[in-house]
């Protein structure tokens, strides 16, 4: 555990940040609030967070790490409070979700899909969110 003196951000996930979310939050909408997460700490990772939808009473949120040593990203979505047992998540979002080939992690209890690239990371989030926004 290695303290920083500063906040941290990562570059890339920040630089995802202004370049399609700043000012653009409609297109990521049920989503509503987005940020870059910034770390104290070496154990921390500095990522990009959508979160504050909810559904059927349920808060939800997407996650977004850039993958370490590659220009590529990883993509958690995870309900932000409560059980994440996948009993306990709607099933027309598990459809969602996996018919964009999001699948579940059973041991870790969220949704996880791996290695876009960035464009296609910002084509899957834009339409996840449409899909979500037609529930």
């Amino acid at each position: 555990h290695k303290q920083l003196n500063h906040r941290h951000r990562e570059m890339f996930t920040y630089n995802l940040y202004h370049k399609y979310f700043q000012n653009q939050e409609k297109s990521y909408l049920p989503f509503e609030k987005f940020y870059n997460h910034e770390i104290k700490s070496s154990d921390d990772y500095s990522g990009l967070i959508l979160k504050d939808w909810c559904h059927n009473k349920i808060y939800y949120q997407i996650e977004v790490y850039k993958i370490y040593n590659d220009n590529k990203y990883d993509l958690y979505f995870l309900k932000s409070k409560g059980d994440r047992n996948l009993e306990n998540h709607a099933i027309e979002i598990i459809t969602i979700l996996e018919n964009n080939k999001i699948e579940w992690d059973i041991e870790n209890k969220y949704f996880m899909a791996s290695n876009f690239t960035e464009a296609n990371l910002i084509s899957t989030l834009k339409k996840i969110c449409s899909e979500f926004n037609n529930l």
